[in-house]
């Protein structure tokens, strides 16, 4: 893994990963005291708000995701979540460790407090229902829809892609990787499995071949005599520009491979 990604795109999806974290529990801390204003106004407490906060929003999405998502969105949709906003919560409620006695007044509670967050919610809230529509939209265009599915594997089954060295050469760099980190060689074998037809030309193949003298020769005559440097350092195997030579060091560093002949 550690040379699949560059270390700049890792450094970025780290962050990215902190900024969603970050929004989530704003999210959650927010959206509870919302809710909890309006069951101490009805003199309710509930042990796991965050469960149920949890519970309701999946229900939303399974019961009116298309609708509930096109409102959040593009504010349309209005009356459609109006009509149907209390029969999702109720059926949430009913779902849920809410002792009976309290169920209707929790049920209430909630109707008001998800309205309050959907129309007047805090920048945070709004920022985390919108991101969730659109993973929602992105799902159903992708994987819920049959027609939409089927098109798009029939037309991958007639398509017929040259495959570049860019595409090859990081894919051979990955031989050592486990399966899941394998990102190159998974997206040839993903696209095979499709039905593409994957082809590579004379050109590309005396490209290939002229690229694996270069990088042999490269090896030869600088990194050869520099072996156990390299070995005893990870960080210095980052400034090694040729990735085949790099993903040599990360494997012989793990024992997976001898010499570089092997490779």
């Amino acid at each position: 893994m550690a040379y699949c990604l560059p270390y700049e795109t890792r450094c970025e999806i780290g962050e990215r990963n902190l900024k969603d974290e970050l929004l989530y529990n704003d999210f959650y801390a927010q959206t509870q005291d919302t809710i909890k204003k309006y069951f101490k106004d009805i003199d309710v407490k509930v042990k796991d708000i965050e469960s149920l906060i949890t519970k309701v929003f999946n229900k939303i999405f399974s019961k009116q995701g298309l609708e509930f998502s096109n409102f959040v969105l593009h504010g349309d949709s209005h009356s459609v979540i109006e009509q149907n906003l209390n029969d999702v919560i109720s059926s949430a409620v009913d779902e849920s460790s809410v002792i009976l006695g309290n169920k209707e007044k929790v049920k209430t509670a909630l109707h008001l407090a998800i309205r309050d967050i959907v129309y007047n919610g805090s920048k945070e809230q709004n920022r985390f229902l919108k991101s969730l529509s659109n993973t929602y939209m992105m799902m159903f265009l992708l994987q819920w829809e049959p027609k939409l599915s089927t098109y798009f594997q029939t037309l991958a089954s007639q398509l017929k892609v040259f495959v570049d060295n860019s595409i090859i050469i990081p894919a051979l760099s990955e031989y050592f990787l486990p399966d899941g980190n394998r990102r190159h060689w998974n997206l040839l074998i993903g696209a095979n499995k499709a039905g593409i037809s994957l082809f590579i030309n004379e050109t590309l193949l005396d490209e290939l071949v002229s690229h694996f003298k270069m990088v042999s020769n490269k090896y030869y005559s600088m990194f050869q005599q520099q072996e156990k440097f390299y070995l005893s350092d990870e960080h210095e195997l980052l400034f090694i520009d040729e990735i085949l030579i790099r993903s040599y060091f990360y494997a012989k560093r793990k024992g997976e491979i001898k010499d570089f002949e092997s490779l």
